[in-house]
């Protein structure tokens, strides 16, 4: 079964890519750094909750 940062990760990605977004882009909008973005995208680390922007970024894609 895979980790949660995993899952979580995967579906960061699959939404940038679908909505057409390079990891900078992502990271500007969200106030993070690319490197972070990145390791988010692998697994390899989780948001930390005060950068509510992600979930900002992530929740109209499961609501449409």
């Amino acid at each position: 079964m895979d980790d949660i940062k995993v899952l979580f990760g995967r579906k960061i990605k699959e939404l940038r890519i679908k909505q057409k977004l390079s990891q900078e882009e992502v990271a500007e909008q969200i106030e993070i750094a690319e490197r972070n973005l990145s390791k988010i995208e692998c697994g390899k680390s989780f948001i930390r909750a005060e950068k509510p922007r992600l979930f900002a970024f992530i929740i109209p894609c499961f609501i449409s």
